[in-house]
């Protein structure tokens, strides 16, 4: 009898420690995915948030920027109820998104662009898609040719569509989503339309249009104005720069 029951916890034992072996292997492995998936997660936020949008655009010399004040100023005081927000007022090149730390390769390689003197041609007053009012600028060859130039050294580390771009996505053709994922928005080569805004507006709203009819009495001449930079800025929502982080002077 004394041996039988020595048997039985011998089995027991046995039977117990292995258990307890599983228990803590599956424990372990249990412990272990939850690690990978938290530090993978983890991971995958902090390059998400890394990823900014930014704008490489021209600013021009004060003489314009004077008018680009006085112009959303008067847009201001008959928009009181809209949003008037932060900007540096420039002409656009090119809109991406990019890690930070990719800013300064992007950057390196804008200063090593052939840049000469040339001047920007503003010649009207309109609203594009109840969400913007622009001054019209001239496409000249030069001013084409140095947007080309820009999409191809900044387009290479462009990470993901735009906000605005994604908002609008689903309503895509599968060209322009296909350009939306490699510029971050689509047309950015065949559609390239020059122009410095004078009023963000989201979402659209047809006040613009009437807006536009009252101010362009105020703008009845063509203005010439000189390039003074281009600049790496901060991007908001629809289009507007709100931080300058690099600049390059443009030779007088």
């Amino acid at each position: 009898m004394q041996f039988q029951i020595q048997t039985l916890l011998r089995k027991f034992s046995i039977l117990h420690d292995r258990s307890i072996n599983n228990f803590i292997r599956k424990s372990y492995f249990f412990c272990a995915a939850i690690i990978f998936i938290y530090s993978s997660t983890n991971q995958a936020l902090a390059t998400a948030s890394s990823i900014k949008e930014y704008g490489i655009v021209i600013l021009p010399e004060e003489k314009c920027t004077k008018i680009a004040v006085k112009l959303n100023a008067d847009i201001t005081k008959l928009l009181p109820h809209l949003t008037n927000v932060q900007n540096y007022w420039h002409v656009t090149l090119y809109h991406g998104a990019y890690e930070t730390k990719d800013l300064s390769h992007v950057y390196n390689k804008i200063k090593k662009l052939p840049l000469k003197s040339f001047t920007l041609n503003f010649t009207k007053v309109y609203s594009t898609s109840d969400r913007w009012i622009d001054l019209g600028t001239e496409k000249t060859k030069y001013l084409q040719n140095l947007h080309i130039s820009v999409v191809q050294l900044a387009s290479p580390y462009h990470k993901r569509p735009l906000a605005r771009s994604s908002d609008v996505y689903k309503d895509m053709t599968s060209g322009q989503r296909e350009q939306v994922s490699r510029y971050g928005v689509s047309g950015v080569l065949e559609l390239y339309n020059p122009h410095m805004t004078l009023f963000y507006q989201y979402p659209p709203n047809p006040e613009l249009q009437e807006v536009v009819k009252k101010i362009e009495n105020h703008f009845k001449e063509n203005i010439i104005c000189k390039a003074s930079k281009i600049v790496l800025g901060e991007l908001g929502y629809n289009g507007n720069i709100e931080k300058i982080v690099y600049n390059v002077d443009i030779p007088n």
